[in-house]
C-alpha cells in the first residue's frame, strides 16, 4: 500500500515538473480540458494547452454560432469551470455575461450610432487563483446598491464603493502587482459581489478609449459627468423602450474597437485573478477578417507578481473555421515563474 502511495506522489510530481519545464530540458506539449454545459452556448470547455516550450494558453471555447447569437437565446448567466492543471496559478474560470453588455456605456447604438464603451453584448471571462467557494466567501459581501443591477438569479451585485462595508473591495494590492491598470469610480464604480473589484486597463480610460467617456450635457459641469451618459443607455432599455426613445444628453463614451479588453480582478490587496473580456461580435471580426486570426492584444506587464505560476502575457482569440470553434482567453508565459 505505502509502495503505491508513494509511486503516485512521485507521478504526481513529475508530471508538475514536466507541466513547468523543469523534467527532460524542456515542457512537453499537451491539451488538457475541462467541460460544462452553458445554457445558450451548449458545451463550453476550459482548455489548458501548451503547443511547445514557447507557448502557453488558457482559454475557453465553445461554438463559434452560438458565441455570436448568444444574445438571442440567454439574457445572462454566471457559471464556474474548474481549470485543467498545467496553467498554474488558475483554478477556475467565472463566465459572466449580460445581453446589455455593462457601464461605462453611451447607448448611441440605439440612436443608429456607433456604441460607445462597454455597453454591447460580451462576456466577462475571469480566471482566478482561488476557487469558486474561496471567491464567494471572500467577495460575497459589500453593501449593494439597492435599486442597483443584478444578476440572472435577482440578487443585487454593485457595490457602494463609498460605504464603509466595501472597503476590502478598495483596498487594492500595492501599485507594482497592477501595472497598467487603474480604479475608475465613474457608473458607481466597478466593485462587483463574488466577482471583486475590476480594474480598468489605462489604454480603455485613455481619452477615446471606451471607459473614457465626455459630457457637454446637463451633468457635465458637476463630479458625475458620467450621468448623462448613463441616462442615454437606461432610458432606452428600461423600463419599456419604445422606438425613438433615446434622449440625447451629449456624452459620448469612446469606441470599443478590437472588442477585447484586459481586466485585473482585486480584493483586499490581492490580486485574485486575470480576465479576459471579449464581445460576442468579435468572432464576426475573425471570420471576415477584420481582425487578425488569432489576435493576441498585450496584457498590460506588472513589476511583481503576488502568486507564483505563469503570467498573462496576452488576451487572446482565435476562430478555427474547420469545426467552427470560438476560442478567447489568456495567453501565458511558458516559463513557470516565483512570486515576487
Amino acid at each position: 500500500m505505502m509502495k503505491c502511495i508513494v509511486a503516485l506522489l512521485l507521478a504526481t510530481r513529475a508530471t508538475a515538473l514536466e507541466d513547468r519545464g523543469l523534467l527532460f530540458g524542456s515542457a512537453p506539449s499537451f491539451k488538457r480540458t475541462t467541460k460544462l454545459m452553458v445554457e445558450g452556448l451548449g458545451e463550453v470547455r476550459l482548455v489548458c494547452e501548451r503547443e511547445s516550450s514557447e507557448s502557453l494558453k488558457l482559454y475557453v471555447e465553445a461554438d463559434a454560432n452560438a458565441w455570436e447569437n448568444l444574445a438571442s437565446f440567454s439574457s445572462g448567466f454566471e457559471v464556474s469551470i474548474m481549470a485543467p492543471s498545467g496553467c498554474d496559478p488558475y483554478k477556475h474560470a467565472f463566465l459572466t455575461f449580460g445581453a446589455g453588455g455593462h457601464p461605462p456605456w453611451d447607448g448611441r447604438q440605439f440612436n443608429g450610432e456607433r456604441p460607445g464603451g462597454y455597453g454591447v453584448p460580451h462576456l466577462d471571462v475571469h480566471f482566478f487563483v482561488v476557487t469558486p467557494a474561496e471567491r464567494e466567501a471572500l467577495t460575497g459581501t459589500c453593501k449593494v446598491f439597492d435599486p442597483g443591477p443584478a444578476d440572472s438569479k435577482g440578487q443585487l451585485l454593485q457595490c457602494n464603493e463609498t460605504a464603509p462595508e466595501t472597503s476590502a473591495f478598495m483596498k487594492l494590492p500595492p501599485a507594482e502587482y497592477i501595472t497598467g491598470f487603474s480604479h475608475d469610480g465613474a457608473f458607481g464604480g466597478h466593485s462587483i459581489r463574488f466577482h471583486g473589484h475590476h480594474l480598468v486597463p489605462d489604454d480603455d480610460l485613455a481619452p477615446g478609449g471606451p471607459a473614457h467617456c465626455v459630457s457637454t450635457g446637463p451633468s457635465s459641469g458637476g463630479p458625475a459627468g458620467w450621468l448623462d451618459c448613463h441616462e442615454q443607455f437606461l432610458g432606452s432599455v428600461t423600463p419599456n423602450p419604445t422606438e425613438g426613445s433615446f434622449v440625447d444628453k451629449d456624452c459620448t463614451c469612446g469606441y470599443w474597437a478590437d472588442q477585447i479588453s484586459a481586466i485585473v480582478n482585486v480584493y483586499d490587496g490581492q490580486v485574485l485573478g486575470n480576465e479576459a473580456m471579449p464581445t460576442l461580435a468579435l468572432a464576426g471580426l475573425l471570420r471576415n477578417g477584420e481582425v487578425p486570426n488569432p489576435f493576441y492584444k498585450p496584457y498590460p506587464q506588472a513589476d511583481k507578481y503576488q502568486t507564483a505560476g505563469h503570467r498573462p502575457v496576452s488576451v487572446m482569440a482565435a476562430l478555427d473555421p474547420s469545426t467552427v470553434t470560438f476560442m478567447t482567453g489568456l495567453a501565458l508565459h511558458p516559463e513557470y515563474m516565483e512570486a515576487n
